[in-house]
């Protein structure tokens, strides 16, 4: 068997301890005993068209990876009991509802967690999750999330977050409440290390205000996507860290983070080196006043 493709044995042979069979065109429900497999520690299984179920997932206490994405998922019962479980990509699938805190809480080991594309809706809580102290990494991207963005202050570990395109979702509802809001002061206020390099990304919502002047304060090295949105201003103070953007603040300032009202640039609603300068929009066309705009308009 450790001659199989895909399957990965100890050195002598005895042990599998992985099964990266991603992309492979399975199909049908995969066998419970799977995680029976004593030493088993990845298990990928993307982009196959299967019936996965969790259940059993408690003997497989070796288990720290684990990608479901793009299998078409829809439940996640039992999923609390896999508390090896250290990276969890469950993105592009059809999960519904509100963000499934009874299945995620007890996953206390988690470093990096994908629920991106799928069809979550309601408001966001992290302090119903706030126990999972070690996460480095949450996507929650292009689902239907409203209410107002959180500070995510529980999470000391936190450098990439993505929340970016919770405004329209799968599928519009114009009578629906959005995600947005004003970005809070405290936003990441629990970062532990201010030397850390830190991606935030929350393009594509309906957030308000300004770019919290606190940040500059917390992160010395942080790329942030607020293009989309309904922001009107960036601190002055902001636009003097050189290591922000990956060092583009250096040579365009604020342009960096965000184009300035009446100005655009595609696709990413700021200047950089390799796509250029933000761009005026025609006089004869009515410009916005919010930053950030990937294009201008109509």
């Amino acid at each position: 068997m450790c001659q199989w493709y895909g399957v990965r044995c100890s050195s002598d042979g005895s042990t599998v301890y992985s099964l990266k069979l991603g992309a492979n065109n399975l199909s049908g429900a995969t066998p419970p005993d799977l995680f029976d497999l004593p030493g088993l520690t990845e298990l990928w299984l993307y982009s196959n068209p299967i019936k996965f179920n969790f259940i059993g997932i408690e003997r497989a206490n070796n288990l720290t990876t684990l990608l479901l994405d793009d299998t078409g998922l829809v439940s996640l019962d039992g999923l609390r009991l896999g508390t090896s479980l250290v990276h969890l990509d469950l993105g592009f699938n059809m999960i519904n509802g509100i963000f499934p805190y009874d299945e995620i809480n007890s996953l206390v080991n988690l470093k990096t967690l994908s629920l991106a594309y799928n069809n979550l809706t309601g408001e966001l809580v992290p302090f119903a999750f706030d126990q999972l102290v070690d996460l480095e990494m949450i996507r929650l991207d292009n689902n239907m999330l409203s209410g107002s963005l959180p500070s995510f202050s529980s999470f000391p570990k936190l450098v990439s977050l993505d929340l970016s395109n919770n405004f329209f979702g799968s599928f519009v509802d114009y009578d629906e409440e959005y995600f947005g809001g004003s970005i809070p002061s405290s936003f990441l206020s629990n970062n532990a290390n201010k030397d850390l390099m830190v991606e935030v990304n929350v393009a594509g919502n309906q957030l308000t205000g300004t770019l919290p002047q606190e940040l500059g304060d917390r992160f010395d090295h942080l790329t942030i996507d607020i293009s989309g949105n309904y922001i009107v201003g960036i601190p002055t103070s902001l636009c003097k860290k050189d290591s922000w953007m990956e060092g583009e603040v250096t040579f365009y300032g604020c342009d960096a983070i965000a184009c300035p009202e009446g100005t655009y640039a595609e696709p990413l609603g700021r200047a950089t080196r390799y796509l250029g300068d933000c761009q005026f929009c025609p006089t004869l066309i009515l410009s916005s006043r919010y930053i950030g705009n990937t294009a201008c308009p109509a």
